[in-house]
């Protein structure tokens, strides 16, 4: 008896807890006959179901079920009594006067004590995931309307590159005489897409934003055009990335005229030391024509004199004069070159690196593009003491010929490096610019730094000469090294800040 009442104890308890976990339960649970009526509810479901329990026994379970999915309800039951196994699918409920309420069902069949077969039900809420997928959607819907109507050359594609939506920009520009791209892959309608571009669209896809300032499509008919692009990726309801965005505007015409106006400003700058040079030398020649013609006549009467052997106070009058003269000379030179000193002098500590970096990109705003320009400077290499302006200046010069210079070779572009170090003591950085051009010939390596010595057709000779002067000025020195390998090797050395 002790055994038995120990049982019913166990089992009482056991009982207790399984209503506990079937009635309060997050889950709704419903048990509905073959017949499609409610035989058990738990306290979830007939909160789902919007009613009290006991009012709900032996209806029928279509009854809450909204007109719209009865259909579908009807052919889910159905089934899920014809077959075996779990079945599921989503509805909504629909209380008389209560709020539609989105449920998830996960059915399977049962048989009953009796041996009739019945449904056994899991109803989830899932009201509150479908009103994030339909934010999402009207997100979506509201972000494809933006895309259509945008002033801009944007396109949507799905994972595959499958458009999505476009502007009419992106129509008018890249659609290849489509009336509607919606549908159609990326790469069918452009089968001319460099491989570079496939495979960033398959780093936004893996989350990357990417984005261009100046990018180069060869097409397939030889035409070139320069885009300004960026992408990014775009998420599904789950969070999972959809697809990529893409933008893009053609700056084929820009970039002509840019390289014009570059083009333009060469000339005007060539010409503008053509001109310097010209009144240089036209001031130099006004100014030392009399004193030489002076010490020209001079030294013809001073070798008469010797000649007639005349008195020695009269050849020592003229020599005197002939020095006046020189003095007066070199006067004048030097005045021209106080005239023509640079104004600016003001020294300050600035960064290597970031000057270095700087200089080529006025460099390539220059026009400069045709080659490689590599930096091998680290960001904390000690700053210099220096006139910034001018020593872009020489940098300027420097990587512009390596430029020139390779242009020529009619080859794939080269490359100029542009490095930094120390100076063994420790108290100069030393700059170097090298290129893979054709160097410098030994004829012209002792003269390269004289003033209008040049290798250019349209060159005045004065670019290595100023360049000199400049780096003098900082404190430092500019040379040509020959024994550095093929190409031409330029290294000027700089003061480091204190």
């Amino acid at each position: 008896n002790e055994t038995l009442r120990q049982a019913q104890i166990a089992l009482e308890e056991s009982r207790d807890r399984y209503l506990d976990l079937y009635e309060f339960a997050p889950v709704g649970y419903l048990t509905l006959s073959g017949s499609g009526l409610i035989a058990e509810a738990n306290l979830t479901a007939a909160t789902l179901l919007g009613g009290e329990r006991t009012r709900l026994l032996q209806r029928r379970f279509d009854a809450f079920v909204a007109a719209g999915d009865r259909e579908r309800w009807r052919r889910q039951f159905l089934g899920a009594l014809a077959h075996e196994g779990a079945s599921a699918c989503d509805l909504t409920l629909q209380s008389g006067g209560g709020v539609p309420v989105a449920v998830h069902l996960d059915c399977a069949r049962s048989g009953g004590g009796d041996g009739r077969l019945a449904l056994r039900i899991a109803l989830t809420d899932i009201s509150e995931r479908k009103a994030a997928e339909r934010r999402l959607e009207q997100s979506r819907t509201q972000l494809k309307t933006f895309i259509q109507h945008a002033p801009l050359s944007i396109a949507m594609f799905d994972r595959d590159m499958n458009y999505l939506a476009t502007s009419g920009r992106w129509l008018a520009e890249y659609g290849r005489g489509h009336a509607d791209l919606v549908g159609r892959n990326h790469y069918q309608v452009h089968p001319d897409q460099p491989a570079a571009w496939r495979g960033m669209h398959q780093q936004g896809l893996a989350g990357i934003t990417l984005n261009n300032d100046a990018d180069l499509w060869l097409q397939a008919d030889g035409s070139k055009r320069w885009l300004r692009w960026a992408q990014l990726p775009w998420h599904d309801e789950k969070g999972v990335i959809g697809g990529i965005i893409i933008s893009a505007e053609d700056i084929t015409e820009h970039r002509r005229t840019e390289s014009e106006l570059t083009t333009l400003r060469t000339e005007l700058q060539q010409i503008m030391e053509w001109q310097v040079a010209r009144h240089t030398v036209a001031a130099l020649a006004h100014e030392i024509n009399q004193p030489l013609s002076s010490i020209s006549a001079l030294c013809e009467a001073a070798s008469r004199m010797l000649v007639a052997d005349v008195r020695p106070e009269r050849l020592e009058q003229t020599l005197r004069h002939l020095a006046v003269e020189s003095e007066r000379v070199g006067g004048v030179v030097r005045h021209l070159l106080e005239s023509l000193r640079q104004p600016d002098t003001r020294v300050a500590p600035v960064a290597l690196a970031a000057m270095l970096r700087e200089a080529v990109h006025m460099v390539r705003a220059n026009g400069y593009t045709d080659c490689e320009m590599l930096i091998e400077c680290c960001n904390d290499f000690p700053p210099v003491r220096v006139n910034r302006m001018q020593v872009e200046k020489v940098l300027l010069n420097l990587i512009g010929n390596s430029v020139e210079a390779m242009r020529p070779a009619r080859k794939p572009p080269g490359r100029v490096w542009i490095s930094a170090s120390l100076v063994a003591a420790g108290s100069e950085a030393c700059i170097t610019v090298r290129d893979e051009g054709p160097g410098i010939s030994g004829a012209l390596e002792q003269q390269i730094f004289h003033p209008f010595v040049t290798t250019k057709p349209s060159g005045i000779g004065m670019g290595l000469a100023i360049s000199r002067s400049l780096v003098e000025a900082q404190g430092g020195k500019l040379w040509h090294d020959a024994h550095d390998g093929p190409g031409a090797t330029f290294r000027f050395t700089l003061p480091l800040a204190r």
